[in-house]
């Protein structure tokens, strides 16, 4: 929680992590003060591991393009197809990025469900799981609200 609140790179958890091991020692004789330390240090290793496992320490992580311009994206679908009467939704496993309409591509890696509206869920021959799609759009956040559809 610590580091969701502050978002500051990974060396700092250590550095103060290093620091509260070294307070450890100097007050190794005072219960408290070696107490208050321990807890110093598995606050800090928690938000250490939480650091380096968000998507924002990875270079390559697909999460650093949400909201930017458009991209292409090459992929696999990760899962079957999930479909209702009005949409399909699909988890691509990311591959590869281009930012300039496929001139040059990237590695990249990270999941991405997109949603494809209209009447698919009827399309025999739309994108199921195991096959290799290129996508292009713009990339937004998830969208954790229910989706209402008006009209018929």
């Amino acid at each position: 929680m610590l580091a969701s609140i502050l978002p500051l790179p990974s060396l700092f958890w250590l550095a103060g992590m290093g620091i509260s091991i070294a307070g450890c020692i100097i007050y190794w004789k005072q219960p408290y003060g070696r107490l208050a330390c321990a807890l110093a240090i598995f606050l800090l290793l928690g938000a250490w591991r939480y650091t380096i496992a968000t998507p924002r320490e990875n270079s390559q992580s697909i999460a650093h393009l949400v909201g930017s311009h458009q991209i292409r994206i090459r992929g696999v679908i990760n899962a079957e197809p999930t479909t209702t009467t009005r949409s399909r939704s699909l988890l691509v496993e990311t591959r590869e990025i281009s930012r300039d309409n496929g001139k040059t591509w990237q590695t990249t890696d990270g999941k991405i469900r997109i949603t494809v509206r209209g009447n698919t869920s009827i399309d025999s021959y739309g994108a199921n799981y195991g096959d290799v799609v290129e996508i292009r759009g713009v990339l937004a956040p998830p969208s954790y609200a229910p989706q209402m559809y008006l009209g018929q």
